[in-house]
Formats: C-alpha cells, sequence, structure tokens
C-alpha cells in the first residue's frame, strides 16, 4: 500500500530532493551556528540576539518591496538566487573570527538577507502549487520527516568535527553540501507568478480584519520559532557546558523517535480530514514541553524533555504547517501575496522576541522565555478561525 494517494507531482519530487540536501547542510548548523555566534560575540546573548533582530527587521521592511522584482525572475530562478546568497553568507562566516566579526557580520546579514527574500516566497508559492489537498498533510510530514531523519546524524557529525577541527572546517563542509541543491532545481518548472499588491496595500492587508485569525497564529509562530532556534541552543550549550559532541549526540538521539510518527501523523490527518482538531491537541501538548524545558538542570533533562518535545513538535508543527498550505491554496492566484503577508506576521513575532528579550535579558534568566514560547504556542490556534476566502 502506498503511503500517497495517487501520484504526486515530479516537480515536487524535484522540490524535495533539493530540500533534503538542504535539510543536510543545515542540520550541521541547527544547534551550533547560535552558539558559534555566542562564542564569536564573547558570550553576549545580547549581541547575538540583535544580529537576529537585524535580519527580521529588514525582511519586514524588504518583503513588500521585493517581492516585485522577485517574480521578474520567475520562481526557479529566485531558488536559484537565493541558494547561491546563502552559499556565499557560509564562505562568509567560515571566515569570521572574533576579530573581525563586527566587519564580517555586516557582509553575513547582506547575503544572509537576499537568501531570505528570494528563497522562502518563492519556495511556499511552489509547494503550494505542485502540492494537492488530498495528499497535503501527507506531504508536509514526508518533508519534515526527511529533515528529522537526516537530523539523526547530522548534529553528531557536526559535533565531531568542530571538537575534532574548527567552526571553519564546519561552514565550508555545509557550504559543498548546501551547493548541490542547485542541481535538482535546474528540472523544476518555471513558475510565474505576478504579485499584485503595493507597499502599503502589504501592510494595509497584514492588518486587515479578515485576515487577523491567521496574521495573530504566524505571529505567535514567529516568537515560537524564534526561542527555539537561538535561545534553546545557547541554553543546552550553557547546561552541557560546552561538550560539542555531547550537545551533538543528544540532539540525535531525540530526532530519531519522531520520524515514524510525523509520517503516520500525515497519513492520519488527510484520511481524517481533522487537522484543525488536531492542532488543538497538539499545541497544548508541545507548550507542556516548552513549560518542563524551564526546569532542565542536566543534561539527561535535556534528553527525556527534548525527545517528548520533539514528538509534540512534529505533531504541532506538521499539522499547523498543512493547515497553512491549505489556507494559501485556497488564495488561487493571490497565493503570493498571502505568503508574503505570512512571512511578514512571522518576523514581527521575531522582532518582538528578540527585542524584548534584549531589554528583559539583565533581569530574568533565558529559560524563563520557554513560558512565553508556550503561550505562543497555544496563540497559533487562532489560525483555526480563518475562513477560506479569495481576495479580489
Amino acid at each position: 500500500m502506498t503511503y500517497f494517494s495517487g501520484k504526486i507531482s515530479q516537480d515536487l519530487t524535484y522540490l524535495y530532493i533539493s530540500r533534503a540536501i538542504v535539510y543536510f547542510s543545515n542540520g550541521f548548523f541547527s544547534m551550533f551556528f547560535p552558539i558559534f555566534l555566542y562564542k564569536t560575540f564573547s558570550e553576549n546573548l545580547n549581541s547575538v540576539l540583535f544580529f537576529y533582530l537585524i535580519g527580521a527587521l529588514l525582511c519586514l521592511i524588504l518583503y513588500p518591496l521585493s517581492t516585485k522584482h522577485i517574480e521578474k525572475f520567475n520562481l526557479k530562478n529566485a531558488l536559484f538566487i537565493a541558494t547561491i546568497a546563502n552559499i556565499f553568507f557560509l564562505l562568509t562566516m567560515s571566515i569570521t573570527t572574533k576579530e573581525n566579526i563586527h566587519n564580517t557580520i555586516i557582509v553575513a546579514i547582506f547575503f544572509l538577507t537576499i537568501f531570505r527574500l528570494f528563497y522562502w516566497l518563492p519556495y511556499h508559492t511552489i509547494f503550494t502549487t505542485f502540492s494537492d489537498q488530498k495528499n497535503r498533510m501527507r506531504e508536509v510530514s514526508a518533508f519534515m520527516a526527511t529533515m528529522h531523519l537526516i537530523g539523526i546524524i547530522t548534529p553528531l557529525i557536526a559535533g565531531i568535527i568542530i571538537s575534532k577541527t574548527s567552526y571553519q572546517t564546519l561552514f565550508i563542509s555545509g557550504l559543498c553540501v548546501y551547493a548541490c541543491s542547485l542541481f535538482p532545481l535546474i528540472s523544476l518548472s518555471n513558475v510565474f507568478e505576478k504579485y499584485s499588491w503595493t507597499y502599503f496595500e502589504t501592510w494595509k492587508n497584514l492588518c486587515a480584519k479578515k485576515y487577523r485569525p491567521a496574521m495573530i497564529a504566524y505571529f505567535a509562530d514567529g516568537i515560537e520559532s524564534g526561542i527555539g532556534i537561538v535561545i534553546w541552543p545557547i541554553f543546552v550549550y550553557s547546561i552541557l557546558h560546552g561538550d560539542y559532541i555531547s550537545i551533538g549526540a543528544i540532539s540525535a538521539a531525540t530526532i530519531s523517535i519522531t520520524v515514524l510518527l510525523e509520517l503516520i501523523l500525515g497519513k492520519y490527518a488527510d484520511s481524517k480530514r481533522n487537522k484543525k482538531d488536531m492542532l488543538k491537541i497538539n499545541s497544548i501538548l508541545y507548550a507542556c514541553g516548552w513549560i518542563a524545558k524551564i526546569f532542565i538542570v542536566t543534561g539527561f533533562h535535556i534528553f527525556i524533555i527534548d525527545a517528548y518535545h520533539k514528538i509534540t513538535n512534529a505533531l504541532s508543527k506538521g499539522t499547523f504547517s498543512a493547515i497553512t498550505y491549505d489556507i494559501s491554496a485556497d488564495h488561487g492566484h493571490y497565493v503570493d501575496e498571502f505568503t508574503v503577508i505570512k512571512e511578514m506576521a512571522l518576523n514581527c513575532g521575531r522582532i518582538v522576541l528578540y527585542g524584548s528579550t534584549i531589554t528583559l535579558a539583565s533581569f530574568i534568566n533565558i529559560e524563563w522565555t520557554f513560558l512565553i514560547a508556550a503561550i505562543a504556542t497555544l496563540s497559533v490556534n487562532t489560525i483555526r478561525l480563518q475562513k477560506s476566502q479569495i481576495h479580489h
């Protein structure tokens, strides 16, 4: 019996192969890039948060401006430009040290911003275009399960590379792998979308009442994901006292138990057509994991609690992503416009998170941001109230 209901798009297969290669490269950095910045900034958390804050601000301002220009290239070519920009970002980070970081970080932010502007809108639009309603949860789950399957080995490999050689070797290794993600994109069909909103019309729709349930959910998701991407790795590094191999091994072990569950979840959700009901239950379970993380004090605690948290992450984020693609598909020709305001809402959440954490870092321990993450996780349920509608 096949996993998917019917045949999936060949273009989605090419996109899947490219993303699998990207996942392998990103697996080197998911835990260790924030730690690298933290160490290179002499363990100054505010400097790390400021780096991410500037990146989120630039994306928020430039998304509505850049989209019209991005789509002149067609979305396939935009992915090429984004991939090349990220290669230069990794190359810049490979030569970054404590002595030159205040110069190289400016170049790094430039290339990273180009990547974000040219990658995520085309990627989500292409995925929405070539995925289909009856398989969407399964397709999302397959992508996420692949990410986690690859993530079983990549954190451990990264930890060994850093311990035995250097961060510079890690960046070069990741760069070489990442460059290979260009090849599957060559076979991808050209996708053309015309972005119809003006700059101010985009902002107006971001705040529009008809999109509010979804935008609140994406704002909350921006907060929660920002904590998971930046603060959690630094917290783990502090608990494990900089033992890179242990960090990689624990990360790998906790990831390995989520893969099969994700695939089962995807098939169940598509067959039952109950994604929104599943999101309600799964987000509560996921929020409990964030609360439990507040009380972590040992490596064993990290393993047990993060294992639970990754399982509930698979349940919650997979369902949330599938609902997002369903809503995007409902917008027909306006799928790229909806994707832009979604990305803007995500960055608004991250801006609020990074800005408030910088302000409060002197007064509270960083683990208390996990309580904020729990609240944000529950808030994504507002997406269940979003009505299907096409903007005319």
